[in-house]
């Protein structure tokens, strides 16, 4: 596959069709890149992000393909390749079974068949598909090693199972290899002729995850995208089962193991960032310990066990060494992948949280920190508060995680939904609460023949001699000052102003 070098991404292979006219014939994009590439494997050695593809676009009519296959009779392996239209309709698919003689089935169409006594005795072999079709009818061959083993002329006589002819009359734009029912398949190409050497795309991705995690990254928000999933499955050295991880970007959002748990919300907020990456550590001892991040931040760490799986058969397939991975065909999530190496340490903050004075984000932990180092954030100005996460992660450099970014704004004091406690059995007034912060209200002696002096006493109107008028207290709630006892006051005290008649 294509290397993305220098962190530059390739897409994965989602688009429609597109094609490049060469010498006259027409080969698709991806047969074309097999002509141009150098290196015959997708082995996840470097710290470029590749493309996650879950399937290549193929051209049968054109260009045949051809596929590797290294199982043994006995082995119970299968081989399986399905086709697409361009618009995603289901256009075939052909199995290959390696049980104690060879079959094959041809989906829609012939179902498990013994395949004819001339396959080759090597174990290393080559499966060639091709496909004909004129106005009417459709011709299916397959060659194992040079030899023809099998080819059919579609029709009610010879496919004995329904639906060939809506199937197998598609246009065939796309393939993948089914995981995880392939366990035989090793590498795919074009048939091109008279090029013998042209080189072999791996479908297995390799990593070994107890010293490497593998990092996938996404970009869909639980919003946009109900149903959108990472589905990763993991392999041993000789492809057999080994887990998988599951990730459903609904909403709530939901993580499944494969071989131990069901669906489970993630026990924390998802970060709200569209693009996310997440990595997949695994660590052996004497438990197994698996491990989801998301940008940085811990969403699972789960050891396996009887107590933490459902499933019985956790310690079979967990205990197994992971070193081979594939994207089912039904992810629609993962977008890029790569092993995680360890970056170097984070040596400050981001510098647009520190550069305004006034909305500047600060932290108590001194630099240089390890990546995945919890820090603490703040706001230096007093009169800002931090609207993000309280907490960031170190990735490397000055990147951090988050699930909101950090963000310093300015304190709007909440408003005032009533009079003090201690002055509502003396004092009453004719505002409607709530009032905002800042609102002159006025208040007047509720008990009959009591004026208010301003100074919080009561005294008989008789002694004071003023009948004439009533006194009033207007109550300014200053800057940032809350005044109800059920809420915290911070700032300044209300100040209680004596108004004139």
């Amino acid at each position: 596959m294509h290397n993305a070098t220098n962190s530059k991404y390739i897409f994965a292979a989602r688009d429609p069709l597109h094609r490049i006219r060469t010498r006259s014939k027409i080969i698709n994009r991806f047969f074309l890149h097999h002509l141009l590439a150098v290196e015959p494997s997708r082995s996840a050695s470097s710290g470029d992000w590749k493309a996650a593809q879950r399937y290549d676009e193929a051209d049968l009519e054109e260009t045949p393909l051809e596929f590797r296959t290294n199982s043994t009779l006995g082995s119970k392996a299968v081989s399986l390749v399905r086709f697409f239209h361009i618009e995603g309709s289901f256009a075939g698919g052909i199995y290959i079974y390696f049980d104690s003689d060879f079959y094959y089935s041809i989906e829609n169409c012939i179902p498990r068949t013994k395949l004819p006594a001339n396959i080759s005795s090597t174990t290393d072999k080559i499966w060639k598909v091709s496909l004909n079709r004129t106005s009417e009818n459709v011709t299916l061959q397959i060659d194992c090693d040079q030899a023809n083993v099998v080819t059919i002329s579609m029709s009610d006589t010879t496919c004995s199972l329904n639906g060939w002819s809506t199937i197998w009359s598609r246009k065939i734009a796309r393939f993948y290899f089914v995981s995880p029912t392939d366990t035989a398949t090793v590498y795919y190409r074009p048939s091109l002729q008279g090029d013998a050497a042209a080189n072999w795309t791996a479908v297995d991705l390799k990593i070994d995850l107890q010293t490497t995690p593998l990092e996938i990254k996404t970009n869909v928000t639980t919003s946009t995208s109900e149903g959108s999933s990472v589905i990763v499955i993991f392999y041993t050295s000789q492809r057999k089962s080994a887990g998988g991880i599951t990730i459903q970007l609904t909403s709530p959002p939901k993580y499944m193991i494969r071989s131990c748990t069901s669906y489970i919300d993630f026990p924390t907020v998802l970060p709200t960032a569209g693009e996310k990456v997440w990595r997949i550590t695994k660590t052996n001892g004497t438990d197994i310990r698996l491990q989801i991040r998301c940008n940085g931040l811990e969403m699972v760490n789960v050891i396996p066990s009887n107590s933490t799986c459902s499933d019985g058969g956790w310690s079979e397939i967990w205990r197994k060494d992971i070193e081979i991975f594939r994207f089912s065909f039904k992810d629609t999530a993962s977008e890029f992948y790569r092993p995680y190496i360890i970056p170097g340490p984070c040596s400050g903050l981001k510098a647009e949280w520190t550069r305004n004075e006034t909305t500047r984000i600060v932290t108590s932990t001194p630099f240089p920190v390890d990546p995945d180092t919890v820090i603490p954030v703040t706001c230096s100005n007093s009169d800002f508060y931090n609207k993000g996460s309280q907490e960031v992660v170190c990735i490397t450099g000055t990147e951090f995680g988050y699930i909101d970014e950090p963000k310093c704004v300015e304190r709007v004091p909440e408003p005032c939904s009533g009079l003090k406690t201690e002055w509502t059995d003396q004092l009453t007034t004719s505002a409607k609460f709530p009032v905002p912060a800042g609102t002159v209200v006025e208040v007047t002696c509720s008990r009959p023949g009591h004026i208010n002096t301003g100074a919080g006493k009561d005294q008989d109107r008789k002694t004071k001699k003023e009948t004439s008028r009533q006194q009033r207290l207007s109550l300014t709630v200053a800057a940032h000052s809350i005044v109800m006892p059920a809420l915290q006051q911070v700032g300044k005290r209300l100040e209680l102003q004596q108004v004139p008649d």
